[in-house]
């Protein structure tokens, strides 16, 4: 039995910011290797970004310290900032492991409504540092 109202199930379809981080899988998860913990995220990502009902996104956020230089996760990137391109975007930020990704698409910079960018690539000796 569900605690949530049928009205309210699907109500996150609706949803126009979005906040995804693959960080907290470092910690939570029992132990997988990072392509395992980088596919479980991108199967999360995926589907929120294939099943929401409003092509609209105004903030998307993406934290992603998968460190693997492969096309998978370079194509998966990729896909993702293309899917939160558009007229209504007012917030960029990105934060990512410089391994396998290092430039954004121009069309990011003709978005007429984005008021903030942010762009942080980390190297990954760093982030063995803080984790």
């Amino acid at each position: 039995m569900s605690l949530v109202s049928r009205k309210w199930r699907n109500f996150w379809k609706n949803l126009q910011v979005f906040d995804f981080s693959d960080k907290s899988s470092y910690i939570l998860s029992p132990p997988m290797t990072t392509r395992e913990q980088f596919l479980l995220f991108t199967v999360f990502v995926n589907a929120v970004l294939a099943l929401r009902r409003s092509l609209v996104v105004r903030k998307f956020r993406l934290d992603c310290y998968h460190s693997q230089p492969d096309t998978f996760s370079t194509y998966s990137i990729e896909k993702w900032i293309s899917t939160a391109i558009g007229p209504h975007l007012e917030e960029f930020h990105l934060k990512l492991l410089t391994v396998g990704f290092n430039n954004l698409p121009l069309k990011l910079f003709s978005c007429s409504n984005l008021v903030s960018l942010r762009q942080h690539f980390i190297s990954s000796s760093f982030l063995y540092f803080i984790i």
